[in-house]
């Protein structure tokens, strides 16, 4: 088995000076507001679990590289001095050197341009396994789970788009009808739609969940080689438009239509929304039992403060191993409730 690297995208939504860009830029563009929202920036400190899970679970994994604008988790480097990887295992890399050669596009506020760069990280092997920063891995794992002689291992199943089902024809009908525009919110599924559009696929497409996902390197760069006009078309968005192909969507539907990959079974990961407290007891079972292959804390910094250190601690207890004294202590002890507002 070849080298596999670990790629997290990450940002830091509160630090003052990307609050001010932020604000610039959506400022001057004419953005959905659900693109803009602060959640989708806001950290509270879910990529120290994303980096803990890796280190314990996946001791394959050769480099994680961590993609950021002009910024660096403050306590990332813990993780070298507590002894638990080498100095060299974590790496910082910026916007700028992804987007070397597209600078007209920094800066962005979108995860979907980041990922559409992302297989320019100089010296990224070329099997890889991409995580959100609330992503992580949920129980001990074995190269093979993400890569076999194959190609990736893909957990996805086909659905129906939405584009083919008479309740969304119906609606954009009485858009029509009535005069409005047509529904522009960007969504994780409709990205996806796009991605699977391109290989002739509009009334269904292999969609994927909230979990990490391995690709390759290759696949990509080929792919935005034979079409320059789809990385332009993708990098231009500053912050997420449902014009956009979700990167990995396009790297599997790649892989199954062109390369004949065989998906397998889809897997539900370990999820929660601390704002759907009912989710909640599902989560913490799940992570204690180790029941999935993959985890996700979605927008922990809007769960209220009990439910938040309730997460916080049941991540503790599970990565304890892996994290070091100082990020535990941080988490523990952080208060992530106040957020500032760039909606004006």
């Amino acid at each position: 088995m070849t080298d596999i690297d670990a790629v997290v995208a990450w940002v830091d939504g509160n630090d003052p000076r990307h609050v001010e860009k932020r604000k610039k830029y959506r400022q001057a563009t004419r953005d959905h507001a659900e693109a803009t929202r602060n959640t989708r920036f806001d950290q509270s400190g879910e990529i120290y679990f994303c980096v803990a899970s890796i280190l314990k679970y996946a001791p394959f994994v050769r480099k994680i590289w961590i993609i950021t604008d002009d910024q660096r988790p403050m306590l990332i480097d813990e993780f070298a001095r507590a002894g638990l990887c080498s100095p060299d295992k974590i790496e910082i890399v910026d916007h700028k050197t992804i987007l070397s050669g597209y600078e007209q596009f920094l800066p962005t506020f979108n995860s979907l341009v980041v990922e559409s760069a992302m297989h320019r990280i100089p010296g990224l092997a070329d099997k890889f396994i991409y995580f959100n920063d609330d992503f992580f891995l949920n129980r001990p794992q074995k190269a093979e789970d993400w890569f076999t002689d194959a190609g990736p291992v893909l957990r996805t199943q086909l659905l129906p788009t939405r584009s083919s089902k008479f309740k969304t024809k119906l609606r954009a009908f009485l858009r029509r009808a009535t005069f409005r525009p047509p529904n522009t919110k960007p969504s994780f599924g409709r990205n996806q739609e796009a991605a699977a559009a391109r290989f002739g696929l509009h009334d269904q497409y292999w969609a994927i969940g909230h979990h990490a996902h391995p690709v390759r390197k290759k696949t990509l760069q080929d792919y935005y080689n034979e079409h320059p006009d789809l990385l332009e078309a993708q990098l231009q968005y500053r912050f997420r438009s449902v014009f956009q192909v979700l990167p990995v969507s396009l790297a599997n539907h790649i892989e199954i239509v062109r390369f004949g990959v065989k998906p397998i079974e889809y897997e539900k990961p370990a999820y929660v929304k601390p704002t759907s407290e009912d989710r909640l007891t599902n989560f913490l079972e799940n992570i204690r039992a180790e029941n999935t292959l993959c985890g996700c804390i979605q927008s922990l910094d809007e769960a209220p403060e009990d439910v938040r250190k309730i997460v916080v601690s049941a991540m503790c207890d599970k990565l304890s191993s892996a994290l070091p004294p100082k990020v535990k202590a941080f988490l523990s002890n952080s208060d992530f409730s106040a957020h500032q507002d760039v909606s004006a």
